[in-house]
């Protein structure tokens, strides 16, 4: 098992490249979007985003890195989705158990 933190999701597309003008990919890195964490397991691949609180809006982001993983890196095992939170809402944790994003609350230390 091994854990990546900040990886690039996608490619930049024409609209930013024209926007940006001829710079290098890599300094394109700062507009492109990036999952939290990605987690490679034996069995399948999970991306993490950590939330102060979880809302609907983040569901859909999930979605989208769902998508675009696949598409950058063509992996071969399923690609699982979790959301890491602090602050609950029924609504949003409603929709991710809809959607099968994996869901984690913890608790904040004081």
């Amino acid at each position: 098992d091994r854990a990546e933190f900040g990886i690039t999701l996608g490619e930049p597309g024409p609209e930013l490249r024209a926007r940006l003008g001829t710079l290098p990919v890599t300094a394109l890195k700062p507009y492109l979007k990036r999952a939290d964490v990605v987690i490679h397991t034996p069995t399948a691949i999970i991306i993490v985003e950590l939330k102060p609180r979880i809302v609907a809006g983040a569901i859909g982001q999930m979605l989208m890195y769902r998508t675009l993983y696949e598409a950058t890196y063509h992996p071969t095992l399923p690609v699982l989705l979790m959301i890491v939170y602090l602050q609950p809402d029924a609504d949003a944790l409603a929709l991710a158990r809809e959607h099968d994003v994996l869901t984690f609350q913890v608790r904040e230390e004081l």
